[in-house]
């Protein structure tokens, strides 16, 4: 998976969106691929075009909720 956070307007769309729309995404590819409950899934991220505000949107608390849930709905760790 590639993730390319700096591409969507912040002042738009809320990171809750982008949080739902991404676990919904990585849902359906664990779901559709059995391969990847055996052998994982790799995450690329590129920040390119990352502001301040798509940072901001990230509270220490969301991320570690949105950690917790990761590992807890997938096989990464």
């Amino acid at each position: 998976m590639i993730y390319r956070w700096g591409t969507y307007d912040p002042h738009k769309i809320s990171i809750d969106d982008m949080s739902r729309a991404s676990l919904v995404i990585s849902d359906v590819l664990c779901e559709e691929d059995e391969q990847s409950s055996i052998t994982g899934i790799v995450i690329i991220g590129d920040s390119e075009g990352m502001t301040a505000s798509h940072v901001l949107g990230y509270t220490p608390g969301m991320m570690k909720k949105a950690m917790v849930l990761w590992q807890v709905m997938t096989n990464t760790r």
